[in-house]
């Protein structure tokens, strides 16, 4: 763990080191974000006609199975951040038990989630700056719920304190981690659409794959998201303690 604030090319190094030295131990939970990830897909390649997935008029049903999907990933991530934090800290935590911290804390995630996306919502809404200054400033509100077992509404503003003073610190290394991430996951699944062109498969052999590749997505991209925002927090709490700002 750091014991000092650092660059942005070591957030993303230390972010990078706890991904590879914890993957294996979150694997198990990181199928659970995959799950959610599948059902979606499922239900909209199989349920869906294509004049239901217009977002001016979408299926009811299609979003009561968003909202689930939101619940699973949420359940997923808080005992994910309760498990990266004990690899970070050279100790071994059992899946079922972080699973276990994750159902306590899914009802404060849940209600954190809306929120912030609210937020969101009315900051693009008015002007896209709002909406790009909130979502930095409020992002790190799951770490701290499951870290420091905050509220609702205290771990929204606590993110908000560590954020301040160091903004474009965090939404540079949030750039370069997700967009590095993001980045790596549109070649693989274009190097399939590629593969899938050359075989000239079709019907439903390119819906299993469509849904198994979004599937090893959500495996290999969830465990680097949460050692991410982990280390970006570890990384501002350091710089609040060498400039505490006001309370």
């Amino acid at each position: 763990m750091p014991t000092k604030p650092g660059s942005i090319e070591q957030v993303l190094g230390s972010a990078l080191q706890l991904y590879k030295s914890s993957f294996a131990r979150m694997l198990p939970l990181a199928l659970i974000a995959a799950f959610a990830a599948v059902i979606e897909r499922v239900y909209a390649l199989f349920y869906m006609a294509p004049e239901q997935m217009d977002p001016l008029s979408p299926d009811p049903r299609y979003l009561g199975v968003v909202l689930a999907t939101l619940i699973i990933d949420l359940l997923a991530w808080g005992a994910l951040w309760a498990l990266a934090d004990f690899a970070a800290r050279g100790e071994r935590m059992h899946s079922l038990r972080a699973l276990g911290i994750g159902i306590r804390a899914l009802p404060m995630m849940t209600a954190s989630t809306l929120l912030f996306i609210a937020s969101m919502f009315v900051g693009f809404i008015l002007l896209i700056v709002p909406g790009v200054i909130l979502s930095v400033s409020f992002f790190l509100y799951g770490p701290i719920i499951i870290l420091e077992r905050r509220g609702v509404s205290e771990s929204l503003l606590e993110s908000f304190r560590l954020v301040q003073g160091n903004w474009w610190h965090t939404a540079i290394v949030q750039t370069f981690g997700f967009g590095g991430m993001l980045l790596t996951a549109g070649a693989f699944l274009w190097l399939l659409d590629l593969l899938v062109a050359a075989l000239a498969l079709a019907g439903h052999s390119v819906q299993v794959i469509e849904i198994a590749a979004a599937a090893a997505v959500a495996i290999v991209t969830t465990p680097f998201s949460i050692a991410l925002m982990l280390e970006i927090y570890r990384d501002l709490k350091l710089r609040r303690l060498q400039t505490p700002g006001p309370v």
